[in-house]
């Protein structure tokens, strides 16, 4: 019984993801085809009633795989530095003196 319930879960995600990734591709070509049309500073509403702009949201868009790919190159870069002063130093206890 769990075997099915997972594969109908994966399946429903796999569902999901393709439906996010075609509705974001979806909004990068409006984007894209209202500033090209000269319109890419007129505001509109967000669903949460935020007023933005094409450009920003393009910037924004732009500014979350930079993030992450920051994050992530820091992350490998810290993991690096960890395991290379492990391997110099090896795990040493602190002795507690009484």
């Amino acid at each position: 019984m769990s075997a099915r319930k997972f594969s109908s879960s994966f399946i429903v995600l796999i569902i999901c993801g393709i439906g996010g990734i075609l509705a974001l591709v979806g909004f990068v070509l409006h984007a894209v085809g209202e500033i090209r049309s000269g319109h890419g500073l007129d505001y509109y509403f967000t669903g949460f009633g935020v007023k933005f702009n094409y450009i920003g949201a393009l910037v924004l868009l732009i500014c979350i795989p930079v993030a992450l790919l920051l994050g992530w190159t820091l992350n490998y870069w810290l993991s690096r530095d960890e395991r290379d002063f492990k391997n110099r130093f090896g795990k040493r206890e602190s002795k507690k003196t009484e």
